[in-house]
């Protein structure tokens, strides 16, 4: 399975993840130029800005919210 394949299977199950899980959950060393590549198909993965409880600000990946989504073919 490629890394925008397993990025696009986590991301479509509604999960929201930051570089930083991408990297650890999915192995992706370059979470940022899988997300440009799934961008490039066609998918809208959009960025949320998220602040800690802390207060420190991270930025998670989602897919755009739609009707229908259509499966990814690579």
């Amino acid at each position: 399975m490629t890394q925008k394949q397993k990025l696009f299977n986590a991301l479509s199950k509604g999960v929201e993840m930051t570089s930083k899980q991408i990297r650890s959950r999915l192995g992706i060393a370059s979470p940022s130029k899988v997300v440009h590549r799934l961008r490039e198909d066609g998918i809208k993965v959009v960025t949320n800005e998220a602040v800690s409880k802390k207060g420190v600000v991270t930025h998670k990946y989602a897919l755009a919210q739609t009707r229908k989504r259509a499966a990814m073919t690579a």
